[in-house]
């Protein structure tokens, strides 16, 4: 936020540090020093209330139209220093607890602390959005703290009734009691999850116009748009409700102190832990490559051991049986099953299964190649991705036995 900008005091518009007035309701800027001689002339606000874009109403001269409600959300300055008294002690006993489990100050130890400061910055960062937006809606603060009422504060925030916070709670219950019956109760509870998710979809959407912002921004983006609604200039319903004690520009100073405080050991954190475990990193990224061969490796499996179950192949010379012998089916491309739409880079994906038969057990061994990716021949029960390398050709030879079978997308066809 740029440091030559205040709030108004009396209507929170945006204005100059060093401006006289404000543009939009003509209230003098108290800390500006032509104006010092003039502010004797100002009648006394300490009873007034902020009614949607400017206009200002003085306890018991209502109007038609104006909504004059006193301020419920608490003491703002207390709020803040709370948080940050809090915030500053969590950070002291993660501290103490990461030490004393790592039991030296090191790169591990460096490497772990910044790990749990970003998991505890995001949470008062969340935990305070939550905070600013209950007193935006003139709720006291302290409600995020109560559990049960906070929750039935934030549908009466977003849909200015709380009982719609029951209808949630008591359709979710039902639902829960569907799923423990039998399968029709099943589709229904299916159903009602749908609902339900529509549901709650259409408060963060009310939520979302209150405060005059992108309700589709606050939906898919929810841990962004808190902290925007907060920090920033947005207000509930048009309604400003003025803190006697603290004015629009310092209350502007204390939030913009809280989420420096906050986001510096945030991003500080998530730095850190960037820095020492980027190999991690590469190490996560590549397992989660790896992972498609894996679930190609599973779909094969499945549909090998369906087809020896049902004795499906119609090959010359290969009727599978409960007899001791040994089977191969090769899959020329099993990329388009398995969504090798999704890897448009690689090549059509080679998988060959040996079917092993002894005293009726059968037994598989899979290989698979795309030309980049791929592994040697292994019992599928130890595939996994580790199991995934580098391997440029099946190196399969299936013409040398009478027990072969060409499968082509779940067609079969003579060797």
């Amino acid at each position: 936020m740029d440091n030559n900008i205040i709030y108004c005091g009396r209507c929170g518009a945006e204005m100059k540090a060093d401006a006289r007035y404000c543009m939009k309701c003509g209230n003098l800027n108290p800390n500006h020093e032509a104006n010092k001689s003039m502010m004797q002339y100002v009648p006394n606000q300490s009873s007034t209330y902020q009614i949607g874009g400017g206009a200002t109403v003085t306890n018991g001269e209502q109007r038609a139209g104006d909504i004059i409600t006193t301020n419920k959300s608490g003491n703002k300055v207390a709020c803040y220093i709370f948080n940050l008294l809090l915030f500053f002690l969590a950070i002291i006993l993660e501290t103490v607890l990461v030490h004393s489990f790592i039991g030296d100050y090191n790169k591990e130890m460096l490497s772990l602390w910044s790990l749990v400061t970003v998991g505890v910055s995001f949470a008062f960062l969340m935990s305070v959005s939550l905070q600013i937006i209950y007193m935006k809606a003139n709720k006291p603060w302290w409600f995020v703290f109560i559990p049960v009422l906070n929750y039935f504060t934030y549908f009466q925030i977003a849909c200015e009734k709380w009982i719609t916070g029951l209808y949630f709670i008591i359709f979710s219950g039902l639902i829960t009691f569907l799923l423990q019956m039998n399968k029709f109760t099943l589709l229904l509870a299916l159903v009602g999850y749908i609902l339900l998710f529509l549901y709650f979809l259409k408060i963060q959407f009310s939520l979302a116009k209150k405060f005059s912002v992108s309700a589709i921004l606050v939906i898919l983006f929810p841990f962004i748009m808190f902290p925007v609604i907060a920090f920033g200039g947005s207000v509930y319903k048009g309604i400003i409700y003025n803190d006697t004690r603290l004015t629009g520009e310092k209350d502007y100073k204390f939030k913009k102190f809280v989420l420096t405080c906050i986001l510096l050991f945030l991003f500080g954190g998530l730095g850190i832990t960037i820095y020492y475990r980027r190999d991690d990193f590469v190490t996560y990224a590549d397992k989660i490559k790896k992972s498609y061969y894996v679930y190609v490796a599973d779909q094969v499996y499945y549909e090998a051991k369906s087809r020896f179950n049902s004795s499906q192949l119609s090959c010359d010379k290969v009727q599978f049986s409960q007899d001791n012998g040994t089977y191969y089916l090769y899959y020329p491309d099993v990329g388009k099953k398995t969504f090798l739409v999704l890897y448009g880079s690689r090549e059509s994906i080679e998988v060959s299964v040996k079917i092993v038969v002894e005293n009726g057990t059968a037994k598989y061994y899979i290989a698979m190649t795309d030309g980049v990716y791929g592994f040697d021949e292994t019992l599928y029960e130890e595939i996994d991705t580790d199991t995934v390398n580098f391997k440029r050709e099946l190196g399969f030879t299936p013409y040398l036995s009478d027990n072969y079978c060409e499968i082509n997308y779940g067609k079969t066809k003579s060797a």
